[in-house]
């Protein structure tokens, strides 16, 4: 190997060692740094657990909306049909009278 390569990479090297040692040591130790990464991969999987809770959920609404609609509608139908019950009762009440 060259000297001038040798040289190269011990400077690469000095320099990933110190930029290691200005990133881990500003004031905290590698564990609390380890530690922070933990925490907030802990925090990541309750945020994921809650969203896809809240998906479960808007899913029940939605089944619950849905079968409300479908009530709505029956009823619905059922009205009609006895305005139309009372409509004809009422125009063969009228009809018999004028006889």
């Amino acid at each position: 190997m060259h000297r001038s390569t040798l040289v190269d990479s011990w400077n690469v090297e000095d320099a990933i060692i110190k930029r290691w040692k200005k990133t881990f040591n500003n004031d905290k130790s590698f564990s609390e740094i380890q530690l922070e990464h933990e925490k907030e991969d802990e925090f990541v999987v309750v945020v994921v657990k809650v969203v896809n809770e809240c998906r479960d959920c808007m899913m029940v609404v939605k089944e619950i909306v849905s079968r409300l609609l479908e009530e709505v509608e029956k009823l619905k139908w059922w009205f009609e049909q006895d305005i139309d019950d009372e409509e004809e009762e009422n125009e063969e009440g009228e009809g018999g009278s004028e006889v």
